[in-house]
């Protein structure tokens, strides 16, 4: 977003996929995630599983610390005690000094607007995406598109996997001259999960390929 409003020269179409130009939770929360981290004692934890035994005394939610020890890699090698080695591949100080501009839409170009074609699209059972937040994404993104996918979360992709690669597929592929893509009143929809069969050489189907971005614990 901040890319497209600063440089709208170098953006043909803008996808956004569950979050808004407002900030939406407070700098805190990101900061208590990397505390929970650092709380892993990387000394004992022999493998992915212990470190999210770990975590779930912070984080109930499995999504989220799945997202988090996604940042949890291993050492190569043993460490001096013939364990498993595992280290953050994360400068958490950086990021929890730059928390707030990382969360902040700052766009110095006065009147910045993105007129190309943007889809915001969302999760019904998220609410990143609140019905009050949307006529300051249209001052933004006036040629928008907002769609919410029935069954979805914060992570859509995970969630619906087909219906979110229907959506992007289906707005990447309209051609700048079909004006019936925009509904006419402001371009909401709600769009029910989806079971394409969609298939490529040397990769699963859908239906299978939505277990790839899953993590190992053990």
């Amino acid at each position: 977003m901040q890319m497209a409003l600063e440089y709208p020269e170098l953006i043909d179409k803008l996808i956004v996929v569950d979050v808004t130009p407002l900030s939406h939770l407070p700098v805190e929360t990101f900061k208590n995630y990397i505390h929970y981290m650092k709380k892993v004692d990387l000394q004992k934890v022999q493998t992915r599983k212990e470190a999210d035994e770990c975590l779930r005394t912070y984080i109930p939610q499995f999504g989220l610390r799945r997202y988090l020890l996604a940042n949890l890699v291993p050492v190569t090698g043993l460490d001096t005690s013939g364990h498993n080695a595992f280290k953050w591949r994360l400068n958490f100080d950086t990021i929890e000094k730059s928390l707030p501009d990382l969360m902040n839409l700052s766009v110095k170009r006065e009147h910045a607007q993105f007129t190309g074609d943007t889809l915001f699209l969302g999760g019904v059972l998220s609410d990143y995406i609140k019905e009050e937040y949307r006529p300051a994404i249209r001052s933004l993104f006036p040629n928008c598109k907002i769609e919410m996918i029935e069954g979805a979360g914060h992570w859509v992709h995970v969630d619906q996997p087909e219906a979110f690669i229907s959506s992007v597929t289906s707005f990447l592929n309209k051609s700048d001259s079909d004006s019936d893509y925009l509904s006419s009143d402001g371009g909401d929809s709600f769009l029910p999960p989806q079971q394409l069969n969609l298939t490529f050489p040397g990769v699963p189907s859908t239906s299978d390929r939505r277990f790839l971005s899953l993590e190992r614990l053990d």
